[in-house]
C-alpha cells in the first residue's frame, strides 16, 4: 500500500513539533492518569481523566455512527505479520501517520501511551487507554512488522481488571515494557481504581504489576500470568502541555507523554517519538484525533 500523507508541516499534526514552546498545563491529579474531560452530548458520556495516558470513559461506549468513517479508512494496514509483510517500514513520521490512521476504527481507534518492544524482526505497540467504535479497553496491543499493522485479539482488552469487593473493577495502565524471549514480554502497569464515572474520579492503587504476555506468529498478544507486585510511588507522567502554544486556544488541545522510539529508524538518522493527544471541549472527534502524534527526533 503507497503510503501518501500531506506535507508535515500541514494539517494539525504539525503542531507538536512546537511542544518545547508549549505551555505547561498545571495537573490536577495524581500518578499515570488521563488527561481532561471529554463528554459526547448524546446518549453517551465519555470521560477522559487527568495527568498522564489515556483517551476515552470509564466504560464501553457506543460511537455516533458518524465515527464509523469519519478520520479513519476502513480498510486495515493489518497484513498478519505472521504472513511476512512484504511492505517495508515508514520512514517519516507522516508515514506513521498514514499507517495507523488506516487500522480498522472498529478494531482499534485510538490510544495513548505507546510504547514499543522489539521481538526480533517485529515491534509491539502497547497503549494504555484506548478507544474503537463501541468498545472502550484499557490497554491494547498492536504488532508491527515492517510497514504492516495487526491489531492484537481484533481490540481486545489486554491486561485483566482485578476484582476490588467495591463492585467497581481496579484497572491496569501499561506504563513500561521489556522483551523477556523471542516470543514474550514483561508488561508492567500501574494500578488503578475507579471509584466514580466523573472526569477525576480514579485514585492510585499505590502498586504496579508486571504480567507475562506471550506474542504468537500471527501477532496476538495474550495475557499468559502476573509475575509480580511491586509497591512504589506513582510514575511521573511527565509535562502536561497546550498543543496549539503559543497561541493557547480556548478549549486546550493537550499533549502529553512523550515518548522515543530508538528501534524505530526513519530518514536521516532520526528516530520516531510519539506524542499522546487529547482534548477537553466536551466534543467528540473523530478517532484518529486520538491516536498518537507522530514526529521525527
Amino acid at each position: 500500500m503507497p503510503e501518501t500523507a500531506p506535507p508535515e508541516a500541514d494539517g494539525p499534526r504539525h503542531k507538536v513539533r512546537r511542544e518545547s514552546r508549549a505551555r505547561r498545563i498545571p495537573r490536577r491529579a495524581i500518578g499515570a492518569g488521563l488527561l481532561g474531560g471529554l463528554v459526547v452530548a448524546l446518549t453517551v458520556t465519555l470521560v477522559a481523566r487527568p495527568a498522564g495516558a489515556g483517551v476515552g470513559p470509564h466504560r464501553p461506549v457506543a460511537a455516533p455512527a458518524a465515527l464509523s468513517t469519519s478520520g479513519s479508512a476502513s480498510a486495515s494496514s493489518s497484513s498478519r505479520p505472521g504472513a511476512s509483510c512484504d511492505r517495508p517500514a515508514p520512514t517519516t513520521a507522516a508515514g506513521y501517520s498514514v499507517l495507523f490512521g488506516h487500522l480498522d476504527p472498529t478494531q482499534w481507534g485510538g490510544g495513548d501511551g505507546a510504547l514499543t518492544v522489539t521481538l526480533g524482526r517485529r515491534t509491539v505497540w502497547l497503549f494504555a487507554d484506548t478507544l474503537s467504535i463501541g468498545r472502550f479497553v484499557h490497554s491494547s496491543a498492536i504488532v508491527q512488522d515492517g510497514g504492516c499493522l495487526h491489531v492484537s485479539h481484533a481490540g481486545a482488552q489486554l491486561l485483566p481488571d482485578e476484582a476490588t469487593g467495591t463492585g467497581r473493577p481496579r484497572i491496569f495502565w501499561v506504563h513500561s515494557a521489556r522483551p523477556v524471549g523471542p516470543d514474550s514480554i514483561a508488561v508492567t502497569a500501574r494500578a488503578i481504581d475507579l471509584d466514580g464515572t466523573g472526569p477525576w474520579d480514579f485514585r492510585d492503587a499505590g502498586y504496579s504489576r508486571t504480567a507475562l504476555v506471550s506474542v504468537d506468529g500471527q501477532g496476538d498478544a495474550t495475557f499468559r500470568q502476573w509475575l509480580e507486585r511491586t509497591t512504589s510511588p506513582s510514575p511521573d507522567p511527565g509535562p502536561l502541555l497546550d498543543c496549539e502554544a503559543p497561541a493557547p486556544p480556548a478549549p486546550h488541545h493537550l499533549c502529553y507523554g512523550e515518548l522515543r522510539h530508538p528501534a524505530l529508524r526513519l530518514a536521516g538518522g532520526r528516530v520516531l517519538v510519539t506524542v499522546s493527544q487529547n482534548w477537553d471541549d466536551g466534543r467528540l472527534r473523530p478517532l484518529v484525533e486520538y491516536q498518537p502524534l507522530f514526529r521525527a527526533g
